[in-house]
C-alpha cells in the first residue's frame, strides 16, 4: 500500500484537517477575531502553522497523485508537449504558494506577538518550528 504513489499522495492530503482545530478562529485573511484566543493545543503544541504545513502537503499529495503510474496524466501526455506544460504551470503554482506562505507566516508572527505579548513569546519560545518539528 505504501509503495504505491497514488496513496501515499491521497493520505498526505488528508493532512489538511489542521484547519478545523482553529474552529471559528480561522480565516483566510490575516486579522483577530473578537475575543481571540492564543491556540497552542493540538498541532500547534508542535508546530506554529501546521495549516500550512497542510497546505504543503495538500500540494506534495496532488503531485505524487498526479505522477502515480495508471493515472490518466502518466497514461496519455505527461511527456508530451501539453503535459510539459502542466507540469511546468504546477511547478509555477507551488513556487509561488510556497513563497506567498513563507511571506505570511512573518506577517502572523508579528501579529500574534503585539496582540498577545509575553503568551505569544513563550509560545514561541517552546515551539520554534513553522512547519515540521525538528527541522522548520
Amino acid at each position: 500500500m505504501w509503495r504505491n504513489p497514488f496513496n501515499i499522495g491521497t493520505h498526505m492530503k488528508d493532512v489538511n484537517r489542521c484547519f478545523r482545530t482553529l474552529g471559528r478562529l480561522f480565516t483566510f485573511e490575516i486579522t483577530l477575531r473578537p475575543k481571540h484566543e492564543l491556540v497552542t493545543k493540538g498541532p500547534y503544541a508542535w508546530v506554529r502553522h501546521p495549516s500550512y504545513t497542510g497546505v504543503y502537503l495538500t500540494l506534495l499529495g496532488a503531485t505524487a497523485v498526479m505522477c502515480a503510474p495508471g493515472t490518466f496524466f502518466i497514461e496519455y501526455g505527461m511527456f508530451g508537449v501539453s503535459g510539459i506544460l502542466v507540469l511546468c504551470l504546477w511547478a509555477v503554482k507551488c513556487v509561488f504558494v510556497f513563497r506567498g506562505i513563507s511571506i505570511r507566516v512573518g506577517v502572523e508572527d508579528e501579529m500574534l506577538r503585539v496582540a498577545f505579548g509575553e503568551a505569544w513569546t513563550e509560545y514561541a519560545r517552546r515551539v520554534p518550528y513553522h512547519f515540521l518539528p525538528g527541522l522548520v
